[in-house]
């Protein structure tokens, strides 16, 4: 495996809950099953969870099955690819090891529930968590070059209702949002079209600029690029199921780059 490396916690592409779901785990490649998990918050692109530090590491880049339940929708099944790890001592479990997670399938049906639920977390009621103490965060550089020259091969355009057009080189993206670099800036919480594609794949939605920021905050004569995150806040059966082809051609790729094991695609309803 590459050498890790430390590195900062980016901007959310979509909003997150803090809520703890008993979680469970299978591993793609290796079987390999995990029973005490416990999710700390969940978006509808990705989640953290936790386990124990005594319980071997999960790779970056592993592909697993996540079962939880939650509220209305009882047992959910998710597919995502773990992105980052960190140690951490919490007070009521001790060391634990906290993972990142990736969506990269997630059905319309747990996508609206869990859209709904953050845009309203009082519904999931009162959570109280103590503080954790973060040590470093790691990722694998391998992994995380390879997922930047995949991010590379997408094209992106965002069109603002005044017409105003936009092409942007991609840095992520999963079912929450994209986060694209621009050469200009956008308003922020101004609604615009997103359209995607990768290869055969192509994607288009409604998108909220909820974050727009100078990368170079040294630049001042001439300012940019810019980092933009767009949310995804409704997205249309069709679209959605074009969105989850996009998703599944878009780690297929990566796993097969880094000859990780395929997965079945089973769209979701």
């Amino acid at each position: 495996m590459a050498i890790s490396s430390e590195k900062p916690i980016e901007r959310r592409l979509s909003r997150r809950i803090l809520q703890k779901i008993t979680l469970s785990i299978k591993c793609h490649a290796t079987g390999r099953e995990i029973h005490d998990a416990t999710i700390v918050n969940i978006s509808i692109g990705g989640m953290q969870f936790f386990i124990q530090d005594t319980v071997s590491k999960l790779h970056i880049g592993e592909v697993c099955s996540f079962v939880f339940d939650l509220p209305v929708l009882g047992e959910t099944n998710v597919l995502g690819e773990i992105r980052y790890y960190r140690d951490f001592t919490d007070p009521e479990s001790g060391h634990v090891v906290h993972y990142g997670v990736k969506f990269i399938h997630i059905s319309k049906k747990t996508w609206n529930l869990i859209n709904k639920y953050c845009q309203n977390d009082n519904e999931f009621g009162e959570n109280h968590f103590p503080d954790h103490q973060a040590r470093t965060i790691k990722t694998t550089s391998g992994s995380e070059s390879l997922t930047a020259k995949t991010m590379a091969l997408i094209k992106a355009q965002v069109r603002l209702d005044a017409g105003s057009v936009f092409k942007g080189k991609v840095l992520d993206i999963n079912f929450g949002g994209i986060q694209l670099q621009l050469l200009e800036p956008i308003p922020v919480n101004v609604h615009l079209d997103v359209h995607v594609a990768f290869e055969d794949q192509s994607f288009t939605t409604d998108g909220l600029c909820n974050c727009c920021s100078n990368t170079d905050s040294n630049s001042h004569n001439k300012p940019g690029p810019f980092l933009v995150n767009i949310g995804f806040y409704s997205i249309a059966p069709q679209q959605f199921e074009n969105l989850q082809s996009l998703m599944f051609h878009l780690a297929n790729h990566i796993a097969d780059s880094i000859d990780k094991v395929y997965f079945k695609h089973e769209s979701g309803k």
